[in-house]
């Protein structure tokens, strides 16, 4: 991962996909794909159909703020 690519902490992810069920993570990398499914920046999943049950975090740099 470079630097602007942060991933979802899994204690995080696990307690809200208790609930939520996710199905299709949008915005992620090989490394650290949540679900089963999921887009990355060269599938560009902007041009994707978002089916299911989507989660997202999307990539940012700490450096920058939010």
């Amino acid at each position: 991962m470079d630097n602007t690519e942060r991933e979802t902490p899994q204690e995080l992810f696990k307690t809200l996909n208790r609930e939520f069920k996710f199905t299709l993570d949008v915005c992620a990398i090989f490394k650290n794909a949540k679900c089963k499914r999921y887009f990355t920046k060269k599938i560009n999943g902007l041009l994707k159909k978002w089916r299911g049950i989507c989660w997202c975090n999307p990539p940012f740099d700490h450096t920058k703020g939010m």
